[in-house]
């Protein structure tokens, strides 16, 4: 079950040519609390959720278990608390979150608790919830503490222009750093290791998710910069990580989201599939298709845009 669908219809079709590649029977649900989403046209059962809230856990796990739903995927932020509080219950009830640990969510979804837990790492740049511990000329970037994506972020301003700002609740502050702004979808087993991970360029931003995604070969010195941050983490399944690269050594990692996003779908198409690997380690299938493997291969640019479906009725 894709888990607040909403209109992420690629993110479905990603599930079912993953299923296609493992060659396994399944019916695909998704499941939104608002009942008219787009989702709900592309799939075959949605199921209109409570609202994700221990109140509701009993209600979740009884439809889960009625219907037999063995996989979940969670992609909103504000969801994974609930998933990843609940994860050893469901995993007790052979339902599978893909999902870090509660302690690991809560850290990255707070972007300052993010950056003090890396802070004496030399790839994490300073990060702060005052414009006090910067100077006049530094050019800053300006964001939600718990914000999502690319939403909402005022890039390459003075802190004369931020102090302009109406609304600052819950503001933190970095260096605006030169270079091509990129993400890295990646997969960890069960064990907490990164088995696999896909660099991409940001080419195109509309709303905090990538249109336009080139994937590129500085792979090395990436992956190397990701297990050090790892180590302080209990990751598990897909996460992204966001950050700008200037010449191939340079990495800043600014940002990490535990989740799948819409333009991740491009690692299916390489040696990354996030969905497949997360569907092996947790059925019978066991380790068959987990894909270590990262050699890069085509196509090498995605394109995220509106698709058509028509219906009968």
């Amino acid at each position: 079950m894709l888990s607040c669908s909403s209109n992420k219809t690629l993110l479905l079709e990603w599930i079912y040519k993953s299923i296609k590649k493992i060659k396994i029977k399944a019916k695909i649900f998704a499941g939104d609390c608002d009942k008219n989403v787009v989702s709900k046209y592309f799939c075959d059962y949605f199921w209109h959720m409570p609202i994700l809230m221990d109140k509701n856990l009993g209600k979740v796990l009884k439809f889960l278990k009625n219907k037999k739903i063995k996989i979940i995927f969670p992609t909103s932020d504000k969801e994974l608390f609930f998933w990843s509080k609940h994860k050893s219950l469901f995993s007790k009830n052979k339902i599978f979150i893909m999902v870090s640990e509660f302690e690991t969510i809560k850290s990255c979804i707070d972007k300052l608790k993010f950056f003090s837990i890396l802070k004496n790492n030399e790839n994490i740049p300073f990060t702060s919830d005052s414009l006090k511990d910067f100077n006049n000329k530094t050019k800053l970037v300006a964001k939600n503490r718990y914000g999502s994506g690319s939403k909402n972020i005022f890039i390459n301003l003075s802190k004369k222009e931020i102090n302009l700002i109406k609304n600052k609740k819950n503001f933190i502050y970095q260096q605006y750093l030169k270079g091509k702004e990129f993400s890295v979808d990646c997969y960890f087993d069960n064990n907490h290791n990164l088995s696999s991970c896909l660099p991409r360029y940001r080419d195109k931003i509309n709303n905090g998710e990538s249109e336009i995604t080139t994937v590129f070969k500085n792979y090395k010195n990436i992956r190397k910069t990701l297990i050090k941050i790892s180590n302080s983490f209990k990751f598990q399944g897909h996460v992204m990580f966001q950050g700008i690269l200037s010449g191939n050594k340079n990495i800043k990692i600014f940002e990490c989201n535990p989740r799948l996003g819409g333009a991740s779908y491009i690692s299916s198409f390489q040696y990354s599939d996030s969905i497949v690997n997360f569907i092996s380690e947790n059925t019978s299938l066991k380790k068959t298709f987990l894909y270590k493997n990262n050699k890069i291969f085509n196509p090498k640019k995605m394109i995220v845009y509106k698709t058509a479906k028509f219906l009968n009725n």
